[in-house]
């Protein structure tokens, strides 16, 4: 049976239940849980490499057109960014961070079973689709807040610098795999008239990943349920201005604004538009 490790401190001091965990505890929780946070970023990585980057060319396969692979990539990704903002009242619900985050992993991952319904199936509407994809990016993006309050407790200031990088190189890697992965299972799928086929693939070990993500969550500690992050403030204190700060911060909203604006139908375009034909999936879709 695994060990509760919630009464136990992960840098010294008193537990929840005010005993002292010895030293020994203390490292191999704090190894445990930078393991588990580690593979959770392979985890999600492999959930985003095979699921979310070939939703919108999903919505070309089913015959839905340019424009609802364009809104699939921005209208949910909208709605994501506002439904996070319960973040803060779901973790006081909760009563914890790690509850909160986990239960929207979950939810997160169920979403993926009425994607692969419906490539197997062969038929989704585009209100059906819209709302699938909402609830898998609000789900994600409300884990987002909550997950990095959550992990500055677990992380020794001294070691986030260091482990971050690793888990970003990592991370990256795995997407890329997945990426190629995914890539090479639609085109043998293609090839083998089985396109839809190779897409309920892709989402069923998707939604497998993000399972698998929540469990890693589960398994890590929370020495502190309810922390509170707050910035230290001074009153009458202003942050001191840097010349040019403001043509910055004007140009990064402009690139996010056209960015914003061309990204959701760059899939579209590239495998129906395109003149240089990537791929003659497009045509079979279409």
């Amino acid at each position: 049976m695994a060990r509760d490790f919630d009464d136990e401190p992960l840098f010294g001091g008193i537990g929840a239940r005010g005993r002292r965990a010895p030293l020994g505890s203390q490292a191999a929780v704090l190894r445990r849980d930078l393991a588990f946070v580690h593979a959770d970023a392979i985890a999600s990585s492999v959930m985003v490499g095979l699921g979310e980057t070939y939703i919108a060319a999903f919505a070309l396969a089913l015959g839905l057109g340019d424009i609802v692979a364009g809104y699939v990539a921005s209208g949910p990704l909208l709605a994501g960014a506002v439904l996070q903002l319960i973040s803060p009242w779901g973790v006081r619900r909760f009563g914890s961070h790690r509850r909160w985050v986990v239960t929207c992993a979950l939810l997160q991952a169920v979403s993926f079973v009425p994607l692969v319904v419906a490539a197997l199936v062969g038929s989704l509407s585009t209100a059906s689709l819209l709302a699938i994809t909402t609830v898998y990016w609000g789900t994600g993006m409300m884990t987002g807040p909550a997950w990095s309050t959550w992990v500055g407790t677990l992380i020794p200031r001294s070691l986030r610098s260091r482990f971050f990088a690793r888990r970003s190189r990592a991370a990256q890697i795995a997407m890329l795999l997945a990426l190629l992965a995914g890539g090479a299972l639609l085109h043998f799928g293609e090839s083998h008239e089985g396109h839809l086929f190779a897409f309920a693939a892709l989402f069923a070990v998707a939604g497998l990943a993000r399972g698998w993500s929540a469990w890693l969550l589960s398994r890590q500690s929370e020495p502190d349920p309810l922390v509170e992050a707050a910035l230290p403030t001074l009153p009458g204190v202003r942050p001191e201005r840097v010349p040019g700060n403001r043509r910055l911060i004007g140009y990064l909203i402009l690139l996010q604004v056209c960015v914003q604006i061309s990204a959701p139908y760059f899939t579209p375009y590239m495998l129906g538009q395109s003149a240089l034909h990537l791929s003659r999936t497009a045509r079979t879709w279409r």
